[in-house]
């Protein structure tokens, strides 16, 4: 009879399926927070660079402005450290924040050249570094954003600089130095929208081999005609179900079905119709060990149901000793001659038999299916459409 899956099993499914996601979170979290570092040795090239210029009197700004401006910096680099190192970033579009980090650089670059006058063309440069940041995950509309805000601001410290006449060069000069940040600023955002073009389908092509892995191995797995597992994916739930059991004590029995006189449909009335009548079986199969067996889906299939070769079918079924199984099997058997199977060629009637056999401890799978096969040929000899259990005889449903 059926025993309950121990809670400890399920538990433990549940955990490692939980932790693959977490471990997958981790390293993308790891990975914040190393461009993270890397964007704080660009600031700390920043802070030297204006530190020198102010100490060299290129910047007219006070001690407690600059104490000022060095602080918020301290502050946001730590406020992003803590939000990725808590998780807090997982609840925004762009966990990486990388937009509101180039966006607070370049606030503080236009404060910073806002009082500077013949350092202005050497800490403009600190720009590049900026947009250079954004290679990392910038899309264009972004990247175009941030160059409209850096020339603008300029724009406007130049025009503020000009009607105040605090610019120590000609006015052309000024200008000059202007349009030239523009035209660079615009150019790195052409450079940057061609990178994120290239991460979107370099991203794509990952996507697409993913994809096609998982394809090829879900048709390595997989019998063509049925879509159910093949003989390699049985024997690999074999191996699990009997690990299962080694480690947890969890029973587990197999079934072996074959369709009755098989050959004689394919040459009544053609491979074709056998085709058919294969599918549907293995409808039925699904169908009515489903739900009453705990029949595992995965892949829109049945993992623990599966064409083992030919006509043979394979029904392995967790938890079920060899009573459920011998259940298990005549209802299936009782669904497939009730009806017959719907094909090109018309009506089919069919039937099937059946070889059961519960897991013993220490034996070898090779065993197992042995014993299985074995009452199956029993089943067979005696007249088919029934079903044969390991060391007894076999039995018909009436």
């Amino acid at each position: 009879m059926r025993r309950e899956r121990p809670q400890t099993v399920r538990q433990s499914e549940s955990i490692v399926s939980g932790q693959d996601r977490q471990i997958r979170e981790d390293a993308k979290q790891q990975i914040r927070l190393r461009r993270l570092g890397l964007g704080s040795l660009g600031w700390l090239v920043a802070v030297i660079v204006t530190v020198v210029c102010w100490s060299l009197g290129l910047l007219d700004h006070g001690v407690g402005e600059l104490a000022l401006m060095l602080s918020l910096v301290i502050l946001v680099l730590l406020g992003l450290y803590l939000s990725i190192h808590t998780g807090f970033n997982l609840r925004f579009s762009d966990p990486s924040l990388t937009m509101p980090q180039l966006l607070f650089g370049a606030v503080m670059g236009l404060w910073v050249i806002s009082r500077a006058d013949e350092a202005r063309p050497v800490l403009l440069l600190l720009y590049v570094m900026v947009m250079l940041y954004g290679l990392f995950g910038l899309k264009a509309r972004e990247y175009l954003a941030l160059a409209i805000l850096a020339s603008g601001g300029l724009g406007v410290i130049v025009a503020w600089d000009i009607s105040s006449s605090r610019h120590a060069h000609g006015i052309e000069l000024v200008l000059m130095e202007w349009v030239i940040f523009t035209a660079v600023m615009l150019w790195m955002a052409f450079i940057g929208n061609h990178v994120s073009h290239l991460r979107t389908r370099l991203r794509q092509r990952n996507q697409d081999l993913v994809d096609l892995g998982q394809r090829m191995k879900y048709l390595s797995e997989h019998d063509e005609l049925t879509q159910m597992p093949n003989r390699r994916r049985l024997i690999e739930q074999l191996e699990q179900a009997q690990d299962s059991a080694h480690r947890h004590g969890v029973r587990f029995s197999v079934v072996m079905f074959d369709l009755d006189h098989f050959k004689q449909i394919n040459d009544k009335h053609g491979h074709g119709v056998g085709d058919e009548v294969l599918e549907q079986f293995a409808g039925r199969v699904g169908q009515s060990l489903r739900g009453h067996d705990q029949a595992h889906q995965v892949d829109d299939s049945f993992a623990d149901i599966g064409r083992f070769g030919g006509e043979e079918f394979l029904a392995i079924l967790p938890d079920t000793d060899l009573t459920g199984a011998e259940r298990a099997a005549e209802r299936l058997l009782e669904r497939v001659r009730s009806e017959p199977f719907s094909t090109a060629a018309g009506p089919v009637v069919c039937t099937a038999s059946a070889g059961v056999a519960e897991h013993r401890p220490g034996e070898s799978l090779e065993t197992l299916l042995s014993r299985a096969d074995q009452a199956l040929y029993a089943a067979k000899s005696n007249g088919r459409d029934r079903v044969a259990t390991e060391g007894t005889g076999p039995r018909q449903q009436t």
